[in-house]
C-alpha cells in the first residue's frame, strides 16, 4: 500500500506491505469498520472517489489487533480496493 499511496504519510508501517489479493480476501488485518467514520462519510457532500480516497486513509492509519493471514470480513477491504482502482 505504501506504493500505491505514498502520500498517506501516516500509513502504520503493518499496512505498507499488505497486497490488493489480501484486501479482497479479507485477510489484510485491516481495523474493524468504525460506525462513526462510517457515519461521517456517508453523511459527507464529497463524491464518492473522496470519500473512498479519505476513508481509505483513515483506515490504513490506524493499528488492529486482527491477524493479517486469517479471514476476516472488512468492509473496508472492498473501501481500499475500490480507492486504488
Amino acid at each position: 500500500m505504501a506504493e500505491i499511496f505514498p502520500e498517506f504519510g501516516g500509513m502504520h508501517q503493518r499496512y505498507h506491505d499488505i497486497t490488493v489479493v489480501e484486501l479482497l480476501s479479507h485477510s489484510a488485518g485491516l481495523p474493524e469498520d468504525d460506525d462513526e467514520v462510517w457515519s461521517s462519510f456517508v453523511q459527507s457532500s464529497a463524491s464518492l472517489i473522496e470519500q473512498r480516497y479519505a476513508l481509505s486513509e483513515e483506515a490504513l492509519a490506524y493499528d488492529s489487533d486482527n491477524q493479517r493471514g486469517k479471514f476476516l470480513y472488512r468492509n473496508i477491504n472492498y473501501v481500499v480496493v475500490a480507492a486504488i482502482l
